[in-house]
Parts: structure tokens; C-alpha cells; sequence
């Protein structure tokens, strides 16, 4: 083989090896990805992020269990304050009492509120990061794509090359084969002696 062969083939050894390593990148970042989606997926569905984890409950349906509970809870305190208003009306029962039982059940109706709110914030910022996840995906997608082109394309490269090389080196042999020929013809000419013209008398 030329030192042009050896330099190109070593070339397309190194490329090969090049692109190798970076399909091993991109497939583990794709890995990694895929497990944080599996993660977003399970806390906000309540899918099992893997095979061998049980169903979990969705964070939609925590949350609307949460407002369901809240609800009933701010109902009962609303009827506590009715019962309430009921015996004082009835029981006559001190004002100051009244007033400080009175607010405690407020605080508790804003605590519960808050709550809610919360909640309800939780599950928007679960969504938004859903929605990021999928658009890394889809970026990530786009990149993969654009990546498999390019091998696609060096490998159109690579095998053209490698038709030339071939080309090349049967030309090479043909033109030592038809060089050795010559040389042999001239090599069995000079062992010939010279031919000596007739003396003149």
C-alpha cells in the first residue's frame, strides 16, 4: 500500500472512531433524558417512572383530592361558625369568648385557603416543567437527526474514496507489472552478445 493509502485509511479509521464516541455521548444524554422525563411523567400521572415501582397516584388527583378535603373542611368550619352563632344566640355566651373562637376559625379558614393556593401553583410549575422536558426532547431529536446525516453523508464519502483507492491501486499493480516486463526485456537484451559486421578483404 502508498503512504497515501496508509495516511487516508488511518483518516477514516480516526473519523469512524470520532463519530463512535460521540454516538455514545448523545445516546447516553438521550439515557438521561429519558429518565428525568419517566421522573416528570410519574410525579404529575402517577405512572411508575420504572417497570418494578408500583402505580403511584397522579399529582392532579392528589391536588383534587386536596381542594375536595379542603372544601369539606372549610364547609364543616363554616357550619361550626353557624353552630357557634347558634349558641350565642342561645347560650348567651360571653363576647370575648365568642370573638377569640371567632377568629381562630378565620385563621384556620386562611391556613386552609393558602393551602389551596399552593397547591394549585405546584401543580402549574409541574406542568411547565413537563412542557420544557418535551421541548429538550424535541431539540434533542432535531441535533440526533442532523447528526445521522452527517454520518450518512461521510459514509457516501468514506465508500467513494475507498472505490478511488481501489482504482488507484489496480492501476499501480498493472503499471509494475507492465514496468517488470520492460525491465526483463532490457535485462535479456543486454545479456546478448553484439553482433559483429563481416571484415572487408
Amino acid at each position: 500500500m502508498s503512504t497515501a493509502g496508509k495516511v487516508l485509511s488511518i483518516l477514516v479509521a480516526l473519523a469512524f472512531m470520532g463519530w463512535l464516541v460521540l454516538f455514545a455521548g448523545v445516546a447516553e444524554y438521550n439515557r438521561n433524558w429519558g429518565a428525568k422525563d419517566a421522573e416528570q411523567r410519574a410525579l404529575l400521572e402517577g405512572a411508575p417512572a420504572t417497570k418494578t415501582e408500583p402505580p403511584k397516584k397522579a399529582l392532579k388527583d392528589k391536588i383534587e383530592d386536596a381542594r375536595d378535603e379542603y372544601q369539606d373542611k372549610l364547609r364543616a368550619i363554616d357550619d361550626e361558625a353557624s353552630a357557634f352563632d347558634r349558641k350565642f344566640t342561645e347560650f348567651q355566651m360571653n363576647q370575648a369568648d365568642f370573638q377569640k373562637l371567632l377568629t381562630e376559625l378565620r385563621e384556620s379558614l386562611e391556613r386552609y385557603r393558602t393551602d389551596l393556593e399552593n397547591a394549585l401553583v405546584s401543580e402549574k410549575e409541574a406542568t411547565a416543567t413537563l412542557d420544557l422536558r418535551v421541548k429538550e426532547r424535541d431539540d434533542l431529536q432535531v441535533q440526533f437527526d442532523a447528526l445521522k446525516a452527517d454520518v450518512n453523508k461521510d459514509k457516501a464519502s468514506n465508500e467513494e474514496l475507498l472505490a478511488k483507492l481501489t482504482d488507484l491501486r489496480e492501476k499501480f499493480a498493472k503499471t509494475f507489472a507492465e514496468n517488470k516486463k520492460l525491465v526483463k526485456q532490457i535485462l535479456d537484451l543486454e545479456k546478448k552478445p553484439p553482433i559483429r559486421q563481416a571484415s572487408r578483404r
